[in-house]
């Protein structure tokens, strides 16, 4: 695809047509299960992961652990079939009727459950970020090259059709030498939730001792979270490394601050990170959590256009849309338009609405559709014996990149990416 065919106006990233290329999630029998056992059944483990994996012949959940047993009740919401249900993770990955777990945990314990459950001989799907610190990801890398099972890491986004698009223009050279990506996750919440009996003790079957306040307000805790930058902003960078085909960064710098929520949080709620790679590439991450204006973004700057994205969509902006014959003007209608001055005619650049609807309108609960979509690519990976549909190398990438940033944070300086973690 050549830019010159775009005629200089910003076009919607294809949400529509891609409608009749197979995302309406299809069925393909009840006779042909696989076996899931899902550790952990907090917001993402049900809410979105269950929620989506229920409108799907593909999967069968007959195992369900967590710490608290109040959490799996919830399950029952999604799941008409009866379940095992375990306390300790360790019993459900021995459980020889389970194919595959889903590791939605805390951040903290991701590494020990994935572990558990390769050394069991099951797939797994571990939910982002894939490991708490650098070493864990490359000892699960290496884990995961010594079994023929796959494992997954669930960044989502990339099975929006926008997305989709937007990597097909960047590798097709449409928008021309990039150099300069940005990632951004605002939002205006404390992020903190309302707990039950928050000072009650939880025990863990491996002897840790926990209060239900930490526990489930574990984002705010960084000896359980990834921070700001591993718990959300992960998305867009992921996709940017994906899109963009980045490889491994080289080295990240990052400056975090708790500005806002002065709650007794040790996490931050106002980062700013940057990463360098190969061919002059830098991408930065920033998020804070007192101005939702943003919101969820990721713009890709090339030479000859720009591609934004967001979790409903995206368009793509040619450069020649600023040039000499059109300037930007500001609207409380449509947004962001700009005016050719030669036709005098208003064209449309942040106009994505209705085509972002042909995506998600296609399914009652839309917001889960990303998910549903890579549980969907999961199972015909599994069924078909083909290459992870996310595989751990690119976890690995995505992890180490977030720590060598959070470290920066914490310490000042810049961190590089060493040898001994691998390629």
């Amino acid at each position: 695809m050549r830019l010159s065919v775009l005629g200089g106006t910003a076009i919607t990233l294809g949400l529509a047509s891609y409608k009749a290329k197979g995302y309406m999630p299809e069925k393909i029998g009840s006779n042909n299960k696989i076996n899931v056992g899902l550790v952990g059944c907090g917001q993402r483990g049900v809410d979105q992961v269950l929620r989506g994996i229920k409108h799907l012949d593909h999967y069968k959940v007959v195992a369900i652990c967590d710490v608290i047993p109040a959490q799996m009740d919830r399950v029952l919401e999604h799941v008409s079939n009866p379940v095992k249900r375990f306390l300790d993770y360790r019993e459900l990955v021995a459980q020889e009727d389970v194919d595959m777990v889903i590791v939605a945990t805390t951040l903290k314990w991701h590494f020990s459950v994935c572990k558990a459950a390769l050394l069991a001989n099951k797939h797994v799907v571990c939910e982002k970020l894939m490991t708490f610190d650098i070493q864990e990801a490359v000892e699960l890398e290496r884990l995961v090259d010594k079994t023929d099972k796959l494992f997954k890491v669930s960044f989502e986004a990339r099975n929006n059709p926008a997305y989709i698009h937007a990597k097909e223009l960047v590798t097709s050279g449409a928008i021309g030498e990039i150099i300069f990506t940005d990632c951004t996750w605002n939002s205006r919440g404390n992020w903190r939730r309302k707990i039950e009996r928050p000072g009650d003790i939880v025990e863990f079957p491996t002897g840790e001792k926990i209060s239900r306040e930490r526990l489930l307000n574990w984002r705010m805790d960084t000896e359980f979270s990834g921070d700001l930058l591993g718990e959300v902003v992960c998305h867009p960078f992921d996709s940017a490394q994906w899109i963009l085909n980045s490889g491994h960064a080289k080295s990240a710098m990052g400056m975090g601050k708790t500005s806002y929520w002065k709650d007794g949080r040790n996490s931050f709620d106002n980062i700013h990170s940057v990463f360098n790679y190969d061919n002059n590439l830098v991408i930065s991450c920033n998020s804070i959590l007192s101005n939702v204006n943003e919101g969820y973004r990721l713009s890709i700057y090339g030479r000859d256009a720009t591609i934004r994205l967001s979790l409903e969509g995206g368009v793509l902006i040619p450069e020649e849309s600023y040039g000499k014959n059109s300037e930007i003007i500001v609207d409380a209608v449509s947004g962001a338009t700009y005016t050719s001055k030669k036709s005098e005619e208003k064209k449309w650049v942040l106009g994505l609405e209705s085509s972002a609807r042909d995506y998600y309108g296609q399914w009652e609960e839309g917001y889960i559709l990303d998910t549903l979509m890579g549980y969907k690519a999961l199972a015909e990976s599994i069924q078909q014996n083909k290459p992870s549909p996310i595989p751990v190398k690119d976890g690995k990438h995505s992890s180490i990149a977030v720590h060598l940033a959070n470290r920066s944070m914490r310490e000042g300086g810049e961190f590089k990416w060493k040898e001994e973690y691998g390629t």
